[in-house]
């Protein structure tokens, strides 16, 4: 149980991350998407640059026993970092595909997320299924960019709509630690009993 407390309560964290990264990046391609791109570059490489090596150090510190969507997303979201850093004046030409690419794994990450709560049979599994398709759907439309001059102001809110729904995905979590800790408790209850009608045969 300790176990998982740790790795719900490392989620939680970095889910709340990642939800303020995405509303803050959000925000401000829609406040500021006449002004200069760089500018936007540099505090979202800084924000993006936590989130990632807050993934990364969840994956390390787990003892590579955490869902490889961890490390994938990490590594991403670093690499995307280091580039918003070194070469702003190249990256805003597809920045805004580069955070519809970011949405792209983090719905893969959130689909992971669900097979390990289906096969455990969490019942808010279906909530974590619908944030993964959202963040799918809006990474693609962002991706193949089909809006014109209107990508900043869809991106802004496509990164703000995900990052809500990371936030929505904490209460979830919790209900997912409540139900995992019933459910050692009645497999503990389970066995006692199993034990017990042995000891009497």
């Amino acid at each position: 149980m300790d176990k998982l407390r740790n790795a719900l309560k490392k989620l939680k964290i970095q889910a709340s991350v990642a939800a303020v990264t995405l509303i803050i990046i959000g925000l401000m391609f829609i406040i500021f998407r006449d002004t200069s791109l760089e500018v936007i570059c540099y505090v979202a490489g800084a924000l993006i640059m936590v989130w990632g090596v807050l993934c990364l150090f969840t994956f390390f510190a787990s003892g590579f026993k955490t869902a490889s969507g961890d490390l994938a997303l990490g590594l991403t979201l670093v690499l995307i970092a280091l580039l918003l850093f070194i070469k702003p004046w190249v990256i805003t030409g597809i920045l805004t595909v580069l955070f519809g690419i970011a949405l792209i794994i983090d719905g893969a990450v959130k689909l992971q997320q669900f097979a390990a709560m289906n096969r455990a049979r969490i019942k808010s599994r279906w909530a974590v299924l619908v944030f993964a398709i959202v963040a799918l759907v809006l990474g693609i439309l962002i991706v193949f960019d089909p809006f014109g001059s209107t990508i900043m102001i869809f991106a802004g809110i496509s990164l703000i709509v995900t990052g809500v729904m990371d936030l929505c995905a904490i209460g979830v979590a919790k209900n997912w630690k409540d139900q995992a800790a019933k459910n050692v408790i009645d497999l503990d209850d389970d066995d006692i009993k199993e034990v017990e009608e042995e000891d009497g045969k």
